[in-house]
């Protein structure tokens, strides 16, 4: 089974084509992982989607890209006729909205669902609402209306997640790898933010361990030897227990040594004490 990805973004803004799109990353080698049918390939443009012949389209967006998002899926829905998944921040946030373009959307965290449906249309060629019914964390069209099930029960063992499928996504990006190269540390935010989707999308502030952490940026060191590694955690520092022991195995593996870390961090949280270890390790 072919699954084909793309992501919406508008190549007008300098941030949106920097970097490659982890969510599919993860997705691509959780789905390898978990399924030995599936192959996958990324696309920037339909075009090529198309050119790739497919057996599933997977498009990924943001709120302020989902009506490009939608033309893509119709586009690919019309040469292709394979089913469409979406997912990505926007339909996770207004579920109920998903367009009749898509045969589904994924809800919140997409890895586990992902791996569910790519073996429900292993086993079934063309599911119908009542295949449909029995996932969890997806919303489908059901007679005309938009229906939803229960929320996929979030990955418990983040540290036997697989690094993301970066061989896959790091081609056709402004910022190259061996200038910058990003990763996630954790999913979700302690905060409840009104303005942020974080909280509504991964549920709860799971991390990764620090070894786990210390592992990722090794294998980055020696895959890519960047000049900046950069923490797209929500709140790198969300944890300060975790946080300072991921300082701690920095220091004691000297894997910050000959290289600049980026990372968010909330004013409020930010101590000296802080302040002067984030320093130590180069941040």
């Amino acid at each position: 089974m072919h699954v084909a990805f793309i992501t919406a973004y508008d190549p007008r803004s300098p941030y949106q084509v920097s970097l490659p799109p982890l969510g599919i990353g993860y997705l691509s080698a959780y789905a390898k992982q978990k399924c030995w049918f599936v192959e996958t390939s990324f696309h920037h443009t339909v075009e090529e989607l198309v050119a790739a012949k497919p057996d599933i389209v997977a498009v990924s967006s943001t709120t302020e890209n989902f009506q490009h998002a939608t033309v893509m899926a119709a586009q690919a829905k019309e040469l292709l006729n394979v089913p469409v998944i979406g997912g990505g921040m926007h339909i996770t946030s207004l579920p109920h909205t998903l367009p009749f373009t898509y045969d589904v959307g994924v809800v919140g965290e997409g890895e586990q669902t992902f791996v569910e449906l790519l073996n429900l249309y292993q086993a079934v060629k063309r599911p119908g609402p009542e295949d449909y019914a029995k996932l969890k964390g997806i919303v489908y069209h059901d007679n005309g209306r938009v229906a939803m099930t229960p929320g996929q029960d979030l990955i418990k063992e983040m540290d036997e997640m697989p690094y993301p499928d970066r061989d896959l996504i790091d081609h056709g990006w402004k910022v190259p790898s061996w200038e910058t190269v990003h990763l996630v540390s954790s999913r979700g935010c302690p905060y409840k933010c009104s303005f942020c989707s974080s909280s509504l999308h991964w549920k709860r502030f799971r991390f990764f361990s620090p070894e786990y952490v210390a592992n990722e940026i090794e294998f980055l060191r020696n895959r890519y030897d960047p000049q900046v590694l950069y923490f797209f955690d929500d709140l790198f520092v969300g944890h300060i227990g975790r946080w300072r022991e991921v300082v701690k195995l920095f220091k004691e593996r000297k894997i910050h040594e000959g290289v600049r870390f980026r990372a968010y961090a909330r004013v409020d949280l930010i101590t000296q004490q802080m302040a002067d270890e984030l320093s130590l390790i180069h941040i």
